[in-house]
């Protein structure tokens, strides 16, 4: 072959596209994911973080949030959340418990031992509490969730988004109750409006349908006290009928 002439084309050589890194992603669903699962640390920072944003921009957080994965971080965050709750619980259950007792004009010991078991028993429940709720607990809620979703139509994602929405919620939400008495029940009807967003923009249902999911649980609960009701309420007048004149 001439010096300076090209090479022959081999028609049977493997095309020489060489390799390409592929462009990073985001996740298999275009979802960025929160502070807290893109963090490697799970610092307080990504706490903070994660929490502010379920607990005021729902819809912009669980668009972001990663629909699988792991179920470690979302139990950790969860636990660390509901850690928070079980301190406020102990440090107002004492003023709160010294408040009573002395409205009720108790002596000064009966006030110490009533104070001192209250701290006993807030933080003994406060302790098993954060460990069930982040664990066994998140589990059962996560199961009722994605069975009413199934109920009600179904979802294309899996059981994984369920746990991560109810984690996530649970856990972002405990800072309500640093406020005293009223706090807890804030939190009640504030964990209603997220937790219909998340299944809104977690699993990618119409949000009439994520209200249902939601609230379906409520309403068989009223349905089912509202029933024991009238059944007592029925015995109790049978009862009257048949009782002597």
């Amino acid at each position: 072959m001439p010096f300076g002439a090209a090479a022959p084309v081999n028609p049977y050589a493997s095309p020489n596209i060489g390799y390409q890194t592929p462009a990073p992603q985001k996740s298999k669903a275009g979802r960025a994911g929160l502070p807290w699962e893109k963090s490697r640390r799970k610092d307080v920072k990504a706490y903070i973080d994660t929490a502010k944003l379920v607990s005021f921009e729902p819809g912009r957080a669980f668009s972001m949030m990663l629909q699988r994965g792991d179920m470690g971080g979302p139990m950790m965050f969860s636990m660390l959340g509901l850690s928070i709750g079980a301190v406020a619980n102990i440090v107002w259950g004492v003023p709160l418990t010294y408040i009573q007792m002395t409205l009720l004009d108790a002596p000064a010991d009966a006030i110490g031992a009533a104070v001192l078991m209250n701290l006993i028993g807030n933080v003994v429940a406060g302790a098993v509490g954060v460990v069930l709720g982040a664990t066994l607990g998140n589990l059962i809620a996560a199961a009722i969730l994605h069975i009413c979703l199934l109920i009600t139509g179904g979802s294309r994602q899996t059981f994984d988004t369920s746990f991560r929405i109810v984690a996530f919620s649970q856990g972002s939400l405990t800072w309500l109750q640093l406020i005293p008495v009223i706090g807890p029940v804030i939190q009640v009807f504030w964990s209603i409006g997220v937790n219909i967003v998340a299944v809104h923009k977690a699993h990618e249902v119409p949000m009439g349908r994520a209200a249902l999911v939601v609230l379906l649980p409520l309403i068989a609960c009223f349905m089912l006290l509202a029933l024991i009701g009238v059944l007592f309420f029925s015995v109790i007048v049978a009862a009257l009928s048949q009782a002597p004149r």
